[in-house]
């Protein structure tokens, strides 16, 4: 019985995590905005691809390809965080967009500030 019901948790478990990622693409011409249901706003540039994860303890987005424009919620609970190649950017309170073609990421902060921290490097950058 206690394997029953450990295998139900853990599809109850799987199934929720499984529906707070979302991905979302903007095609050519196209310029789409998201709401996450923590009231941030991605606007996507045409030809972007994200993947956005939404939980009690954390806001991520991996950004595959193009630019995005965040205007991110504060919730000191719950950081909100871009991975786009090797780079975590860390929203710290703030407005900024994430451009990234192959390997290159560009990082333009319009409000507030961000921190940028390379992922392979032995310390942050």
């Amino acid at each position: 019985m206690a394997i029953a019901l450990l295998g139900g948790a853990s599809g109850i478990y799987l199934q929720a995590r499984s529906a707070l990622s979302q991905t979302y693409i903007a095609r050519m011409g196209e310029r789409p905005v998201v709401r996450l249901s923590d009231g941030t706003r991605i606007q996507l540039n045409a030809n972007t691809q994200v993947q956005t994860q939404v939980t009690r303890t954390e806001r991520t987005v991996t950004l595959e390809r193009g630019e995005a424009y965040f205007e991110v919620v504060h919730d000191a609970k719950r950081p909100f965080v871009v991975y786009a190649g090797n780079r975590r950017i860390t929203d710290l309170g703030t407005k900024f967009a994430v451009q990234r073609e192959g390997d290159g990421v560009k990082v333009i902060v319009t409000e507030g500030r961000v921190r940028v921290d390379t992922l392979d490097a032995p310390v942050p950058a």
